[in-house]
């Protein structure tokens, strides 16, 4: 059992599945940036290519989403809190990469993986040895049946389910903000949340964290603004924003410093 006691609750009204297709299709959906697009296509030239699946499970009337924890046999990120994914292979599509990085490591059968849709890349960032490794990473959306129970592989240590009202409540309660130099001369702030499962503290940082808390202010519509940036303020009012803002500048950065040679 997962928990996590924030200094004050909030009430949050249940949502329909239905509710959540549209909202977070309305938001992030952008045809242009998939692998099958101009721009997707463009950019898979410039760096190495990822995915996350982003799965949604209703419970008791709530939307959790299924972060994972890596397992001592993965090289990148041992220990850390993520939902399921990683590298897609040459000639899939960021949709059928995610529905096989599920499977593989969860257990959910493809079939099962009900597509909501897809978001901007967002960057990703590892350092191992004093060598740095970058990818831009495709969040694919979706939702898990709900008698659905993962079946982990050796990649994964154990998983557990987050409501993503959690995300909004730390917010204002407790949790942290790590300022960081983004691209040499832009600064971005990441949001990091806590969760406690079987008695363990962990951390919900980087791009997990800004996924599920963009996630939790479209689906539960949070009018007060979230710093994303020194200049950089997001509410449900414009949400796309912080989206456009990662991506843009993402893009910028490539085709200034890097080329395929280096990555």
């Amino acid at each position: 059992m997962s928990t996590f006691v924030t200094q004050k609750r909030y009430f949050h009204p249940t949502v329909t599945k239905d509710y959540i297709r549209r909202v977070l299709r309305d938001n992030f959906q952008c045809e242009e940036f998939t692998l099958a697009g101009e721009k997707g296509k463009a950019l898979r030239g410039l760096a190495n290519s990822s995915c996350y699946a982003i799965l949604i499970k209703m419970i008791e009337g709530h939307p959790h989403m299924l972060c994972t924890i890596r397992s001592s046999s993965v090289t990148l990120s041992k220990g850390w809190v993520v939902p399921a994914g990683g590298m897609i292979d040459d000639g899939e599509t960021e949709i059928e990469a995610a529905k096989r990085e599920a499977y593989e490591e969860i257990g959910l059968p493809m079939e099962d993986f009900d597509i909501i849709g897809g978001a901007k890349p967002l960057p990703m960032i590892f350092s191992t040895n004093k060598q740095t490794h970058f990818y831009l990473s495709w969040s694919i959306f979706g939702l898990v049946p709900d008698n659905f129970t993962p079946v982990i592989n050796e990649e994964v240590e154990d998983y557990f389910y987050i409501p993503l009202y959690e995300f909004v409540d730390q917010l204002d309660s407790s949790h942290s903000i790590t300022e960081v130099d983004y691209f040499y001369d832009q600064k971005v702030f990441y949001h990091n949340f806590k969760w406690t499962h079987k008695n363990k503290l962990y951390k919900i940082s980087g791009a997990v964290g800004h996924i599920g808390l963009i996630s939790a202010i479209a689906i539960y519509q949070r009018k007060k603004y979230v710093k994303f940036g020194p200049v950089i303020e997001v509410s449900r009012h414009n949400l796309k924003h912080v989206n456009d803002w990662f991506c843009y500048t993402t893009v910028n950065f490539l085709k200034k410093h890097m080329s395929p040679s280096k990555l």
